[in-house]
């Protein structure tokens, strides 16, 4: 693999691995003649070509108010083809009557990305695209045109949220505020190998949606954290970067909650003045995407279109000038304690008084807050690479793994190569908010092997709820920079972290934690020998063993809150 592909992969390009037209549809084109698009009752809609610096020019669909004036813009850029998009306006589809969408207040410039279906042609072979420049020049465009009035915002997900921080970085002067959802501000090593593995699904899945096949491949060709990532880290998107308020929106079921928070927490602390004093976080139940009603095998109706409305306070306030107090009102943070079903919110992440509490795995397979005594044997389970335990829901993004909340009992509680320990029934409120971390003291007859956790909230009826997943290679336990074998027999610490969440187990409901050695196929799977990595192989059997004992007491360890 060249070095310069896994530069701009990890700069967030995996997405520009475009199929390039040929020569002579690349020339520089005029702007096309305007063609009408479906109007609604508040708007009128034509598609357009904006020109680039370089003499190209993207494919755009502008959506104007019906009214005569001069609005404010929101301006989305996409890759994944904005012709869908179209009945927004028309106050159907996933948005409803009642979004941002049918505000006649605004104009909305809706932009497909250079090298994407109606821009295609505006790729140069051979150059990568530079979103963030192609960003300025379309909001540029749009402060010239007569129903303007120069101030913009952005919006939109995942993709759509990366090219709002590239197109931020630029600084462009009309830029007021932006609304990146569910996106981190890059794409680091460790969120293509979590815990030292390779995120197969996501990676896999990144392929299918668009974003080169070869994005896996690439990966695994150099699963160690060295020099090429660092390089590609250079230029990465700053804290400092962005100068305007943010309104950064995740969900405790995304595949990016963690970079989420953690893109929030940077602006918040590195940012310009505008941005650390403004930006807002909401993190709600959902999955990749927001404001869904049904995530997983729960439904979530005090959040179902809750981001948009705050989406809207959020805009008005800051593009519109409207005095509704969103700046004082919303707090830095508002998240959504699931099991409580209630918005909460806080000063900083974790809230204040989110204490780590352990909880001791014992060898009855019970979860309590006591630490051993005894001399307990180690718990053992033997793990087979050619059957391993299944992925069902989760932080995943391939929709046949059905993201989100999910009953674990059927496929993966009852197998043999698992082992669950559940806490008593609960007599009262538990409630977490922050990381959770598992701390197991391990060992395996193979040089290598995994470890993997799910943590899961017990209903009443027995349903076994996924909450947050985690999974430790082996032989990057101590760093994912260099390997170092585990010795067959020898017991040796390791922690494994899980995704942040905030949940409250019910009264009624019980603590459970699932262990085992594959999680599959999210995470790529482990063939237990000192071979190279993600090779093809049938791998061998381990014998993996946790132990419960005094010396060696292994615990969940969960970031309790005082409701």
């Amino acid at each position: 693999m060249k070095r310069k592909t896994l530069i701009w992969l990890l700069m967030g390009f995996a997405a520009l691995a475009l199929t390039v037209p040929p020569a002579a549809q690349q020339q520089a084109q005029a702007p096309a003649q305007q063609s009408f698009l479906p109007s609604s009752a508040s708007f009128t809609g034509r598609a357009v070509r904006i020109p680039m610096r370089d003499g190209q020019s993207l494919a755009a669909d502008i959506y104007l108010p019906k009214t005569v004036g001069k609005f404010p813009v929101v301006l989305v850029q996409t890759p994944y083809n904005k012709d869908p998009m179209h009945s927004w306006w028309l106050g159907e589809g996933r948005w409803g009557a009642n979004s941002i969408f049918t505000d006649s207040n605004y104009a909305f410039v809706v932009v497909d990305w250079r090298g994407k279906f109606a821009s295609q042609n505006a790729q140069v072979p051979g150059k990568p695209p530079n979103i963030g420049q192609d960003g300025f020049d379309a909001i540029d465009w749009i402060t010239k045109q007569e129903w303007s009035n120069g101030k913009v915002t952005t919006w939109g997900l995942s993709a759509l949220g990366r090219v709002q921080y590239e197109t931020a970085r630029e600084n462009p002067p009309n830029l007021v505020c932006a609304v990146p959802i569910v996106m981190p501000l890059n794409l680091p090593y460790d969120t293509y190998f979590p815990g030292g593995v390779l995120w197969e699904e996501f990676t896999l899945m990144l392929g299918r949606i668009g974003f080169g096949t070869a994005i896996r491949d690439n990966l695994a060709a150099r699963p160690l954290y060295d020099d090429v990532y660092k390089a590609a880290e250079s230029a990465f998107v700053k804290g400092e970067d962005i100068r305007v308020p943010a309104l950064f929106i995740g969900g405790w079921y995304d595949i990016y909650t963690e970079g989420v928070i953690a893109a929030f927490q940077e602006i918040r602390t590195k940012g310009g003045e505008k941005a650390r004093l403004h930006s807002r976080l909401i993190m709600g139940p959902w999955v990749h995407n927001m404001d869904q009603l049904k995530n997983g095998q729960l439904e979530f109706p005090a959040a179902h279109l809750f981001a948009m409305k705050k989406t809207r306070e959020f805009m008005d306030y800051w593009v519109r000038g409207i005095p509704n107090g969103f700046d004082k009102a919303q707090a830095p943070i508002t998240y959504f304690q699931m099991g409580a079903n209630e918005w909460r919110t806080a000063q900083s992440w974790p809230p204040q008084g989110s204490r780590d509490t352990e909880f001791f795995l014992g060898s009855d397979k019970t979860l309590a807050q006591r630490a051993p005594k005894g001399n307990s044997a180690p718990l053992t389970f033997r793990y087979d690479p050619a059957n391993p335990v299944p992925t069902v829901g989760g932080h995943v993004l391939t929709p046949e793994l059905q993201p989100g909340p999910a009953d674990q009992r059927d496929k993966v509680e009852g197998r043999s190569d698992v082992l669950v320990f559940s806490t008593p029934v609960l007599n009262k409120d538990l409630a977490i908010a922050g990381k959770v971390k598992i701390k197991l003291f391990v060992s395996s007859d193979r040089p290598d092997t995994d470890f993997t956790a799910i943590l899961t909230d017990v209903h009443p009826d027995g349903r076994s709820m996924s909450i947050t997943e985690g999974i430790r290679r082996m032989r990057l336990r101590n760093s994912t920079s260099k390997v170092e074998f585990i010795k067959p027999g020898e017991v040796y610490p390791v922690t494994i972290d899980l995704s942040t969440t905030a949940l409250t187990f019910l009264k009624g409901h019980r603590i459970r934690l699932i262990v085992s050695s594959s999680n599959y196929p999210k995470y790529a799977l482990n063939l237990n020998d000192d071979g190279s990595m993600y090779r093809k192989g049938a791998g061998q059997v381990a014998t993996n063993s946790i132990y419960v004992d005094k010396k060696r007491p292994s615990a969940l360890i969960l970031p309790v809150i005082g409701r």
